[in-house]
């Protein structure tokens, strides 16, 4: 049988022959020299003649400083901080909602109501909305000629039904509270019998 095996320095390759019985093998002269002749029984075919992966030989440079010193080195160029460290259970919950505040809006709305014809009445007009988020509402009104005053209500329909304001003109009147439209009215069928609404509403 041939086969290659290593030599105790893993240097020097040889052509090995195994046989059970040496004695009984003839050779050449020339061969006998780079030959070696094992017996079977001695020669253990199982051998690892690969180097063992699980236990690799460490690495060292031939030469060279291969020290790693970037850590220290980057740490010169910084501060090390004066203050405790931070606790994270007293910083903002990132998570929490915000209430802003809302700033207000200012609704402010004049009109003049007369006869155009000297004969009928003005049809009555819308001065606001309907706003739910009204705060306050404060109404004006100023009469000129023999114009008793004015009717309001919050539809179309209120406003004949509605008393009259402001029968003797320059009076405010406060409406905070009302949130829903506010229709405007002057009953009066003369033109110099004018009426004057001024309306100032907070709203958000």
């Amino acid at each position: 049988m041939y086969g290659d095996c290593r030599d105790p320095t893993h240097t020097v390759v040889r052509r090995v022959v195994a046989l059970s019985n040496t004695s009984a093998v003839s050779l050449p002269n020339r061969d006998l020299e780079r030959i070696v002749v094992i017996p079977l029984h001695e020669h253990n075919l199982n051998e690892q003649t690969a180097p063992e992966l699980s236990n690799p030989v460490p690495h060292h440079p031939m030469a060279g400083n291969w020290s790693d010193d970037d850590g220290p080195a980057t740490d010169d160029y910084f501060e090390a901080p004066t203050h405790a460290p931070i606790s994270h259970d007293t910083l903002p919950d990132p998570t929490a909602k915000i209430e802003l505040p809302i700033p207000t809006r200012l609704l402010c709305r004049s009109l003049v109501l007369g006869s155009i014809d000297g004969v009928n009445p003005t049809d009555p007009i819308p001065i606001l909305p309907a706003d739910v988020n009204r705060k306050a509402l404060l109404m004006v009104v100023t009469v000129a000629g023999s114009a008793s005053g004015v009717k309001i209500g919050s539809a179309k329909s209120d406003v004949y039904y509605s008393p009259v304001f402001a029968a003797n003109g320059n009076i405010g009147y406060d409406l905070s509270g009302h949130t829903g439209a506010l229709w405007v009215y002057n009953s009066a069928t003369a033109v110099a019998d004018k009426v004057t609404v001024d309306v100032t509403a907070i709203s958000t």
